[in-house]
């Protein structure tokens, strides 16, 4: 199902939030991406594991980028539709939760990324921004603007090593006129500009939100299951070679990287080929040697640490296993080892029921010690998700989330706020649909019980029942009786449908049922003008005598009035024994 029903408000706001370059697409990935999936499937990201590429070792990764489905997908991707598969960002877009948005990620590996800066100095022009005076503001971009500007050159910071990168694409383009025009030909291929990699599970924590899929320790010890398949290879890594060479940008996801002996073999392969690539390692931070010390040293790395929590007690109740004295260590290390390399140590957060409360306080450490901060949305295990409270709960979520006063005067701090007011725009969207479905549970028990006061919808559920039974003749003297005292067969036929549109209604449990149940009275009522302007009275009487009521309920709860090819359709003989 394709992804193009955005609210208009909310794809500005996105791409307001965007280089200039980056808005040509809703997201680069299917252009600038590989995700490589522990089960050995390949995908333009880590959301999208619906339209695959292909699967390791049965395809090398080369004839996956160069694939077909790959360039479906490219085709599929617009400046306003999504593909079938991005339904997770779709509905992240839907929500307003722009910061948070995983799309927004690959915006960076879109064509021309120095149109940024333009962007920049746009914003800088503008200047308007709440609670602070333009001159304050024109400072504040142009010391951002300096200090972004010499990172992209020198390749630190979080940005794209531009400066890097130029060298390496000239020297490229220099080298390959050198070559023979076959050889330029055979190797003219646009690698993809950032690489994903998610190639075990093996893992030391067994995190209350995780599963076996993403922890060995889980699968062992909680769910009883043998451990999963490897897939990959040291012929792997020397299968991307090329496409290590040419990266940008490098992501790894656990499990834990730093206990998953093929991610050495492929960091030490870009200590050797492409150094200054991006390497971002995202670690529950609980591992750290001198292996891993010399991988953060030797490689661009941009490390995110895990942390759900700086309190003891709930910290270990997330991360079952793990040391909470010993991960406070690591994590100063690592703040350490990134800081004298010019770079900000990130966290990455998941909120839920057991830490919401003490999120505004990891906001707060990480604006005071300008560490980057990213929200997880987490949706599963249901027990743990803010997505599943109820809306009184979520409600005063969010009321304490936005009495919190938000300190805006460095990059790092408003980069930080901007992911904290778009969790609260989750939230709001969360409490919206929370309270529409309560409100859909109180009309259901109203309608439920106003249905079981109508004395022909019992009949109807009497007669439905014989001939689930298979009772034949069935019983209609009641229903004979009914239609008698009506006095009209007009009437009759209204109270009828009448039952059948409260019927379908008291079972309608989407999101949206006050809309779908205006568009099914709408239809129903038009079906049944429709009957009592073009067809005899008694005739449709008599048919509603003899037909299959659940049949006809079913049929109406599925198609409208406009898609039926012929009245005919509603009717189906029960089995009544009557002819």
């Amino acid at each position: 199902m394709s992804q193009d029903h955005f609210d208009a408000a909310h794809l500005k706001q996105y791409n307001d939030a965007r280089p200039i370059n980056a808005q040509r697409k809703l997201c680069h990935a299917p252009h600038q991406n590989l995700y490589f999936g522990r089960d050995g499937q390949v995908s333009a990201c880590c959301y999208n594991r619906i339209q695959i590429l292909g699967r390791y070792p049965d395809q090398l990764p080369l004839e996956m980028w160069k694939s077909d489905n790959a360039r479906h997908l490219q085709e599929e991707m617009t400046d306003t539709h999504m593909p079938g598969g991005c339904s997770y960002c779709a509905n992240q877009l839907e929500a307003g939760n722009i910061a948070g948005l995983h799309a927004k990620l690959y915006d960076k590996y879109a064509d021309a990324p120095l149109e940024s800066l333009v962007n920049k100095i746009k914003q800088i022009q503008t200047g308007k921004r709440e609670n602070r005076n333009l001159k304050q503001n024109f400072k504040l971009e142009r010391d951002v603007l300096i200090r972004k500007t010499i990172e992209w050159i020198r390749g630190t910071g979080k940005g794209i090593p531009i400066g890097r990168i130029a060298k390496q694409e000239f020297k490229k383009y220099i080298t390959s006129w050198l070559k023979s025009p076959a050889t330029r030909a055979e190797e003219d291929v646009q690698y993809p500009r950032c690489l994903e990699f998610e190639l075990s599970n093996t893992c030391n924590l067994e995190c209350a939100m995780c599963f076996g899929e993403f922890s060995s320790s889980i699968r062992k010890n909680r769910e009883n299951l043998p451990p999963l398949e490897e897939y990959y290879d040291t012929a792997f890594v020397a299968s991307i070679e090329r496409f290590l060479e040419n990266a940008w940008e490098t992501k790894f996801y656990g499990g834990e990287p730093f206990l998953i002996p093929i991610y050495y073999e492929i960091w030490e392969t870009m200590i050797r080929r492409n150094p200054h690539a991006l390497v971002h390692i995202t670690t529950n931070g609980t591992v750290y040697n001198n292996k891993v010390q010399r991988i953060l040293e030797k490689l661009n790395v941009v490390l995110i640490v895990s942390i759900d929590s700086f309190e003891k007690e709930t910290y270990e109740q997330i991360r079952v296993n793990a040391n909470y004295e010993r991960v406070m260590e690591n994590f100063e290390a690592f703040a350490r080892i990134m800081r004298a390399k010019g770079r900000s140590l990130s966290l990455a957060t998941c909120p839920m029921t057991l830490n919401w409360r003490e999120i505004p306080s990891i906001l707060a450490r990480c604006n005071k010690e300008d560490f980057s901060l990213y929200f997880n949305t987490l949706w599963f295990p249901l027990e743990l998700s803010l997505r599943h409270l109820s809306s009184t709960e979520l409600q005063e979520i969010i009321t304490y989330y936005k009495s919190i006063e938000l300190i805006d005067t460095t990059f790092a701090q408003r980069e930080n706020n901007a992911m904290f007011v778009s969790l609260i725009h989750q939230l709001e969207q969360w409490r919206d649909l929370a309270y529409s479905l309560e409100m859909k549970l109180a009309n259901r028990k109203t309608l439920q019980a106003q249905l079981e006061q109508n004395v022909l919808y019992r009949i109807l559920g009497r007669i439905q029942s014989q001939m689930d039974a298979g009772v034949s003749p069935v019983d209609l003297s009641d229903l004979q009786k009914f239609i008698q005292s009506t006095g009209n067969a007009g009437h009759f036929i209204r109270q009828y449908f009448g039952v059948i549109y409260q019927s379908i209604a008291l079972h309608m449990t989407t999101a949206d049922y006050q809309l779908k149940e205006l568009n099914l009275k709408r239809s129903i009522e038009a079906l049944q003008a429709h009957l009592l302007a073009n067809e005899d009275h008694e005739e449709l009487v008599k048919k509603i005598s003899v037909n299959d009521h659940r049949y006809t309920t079913t049929l109406l709860a599925q198609v409208s009035f406009e898609q039926l090819e012929n009245t005919d359709q509603i009717w189906r003989r029960g089995g009544t024994g009557v002819e």
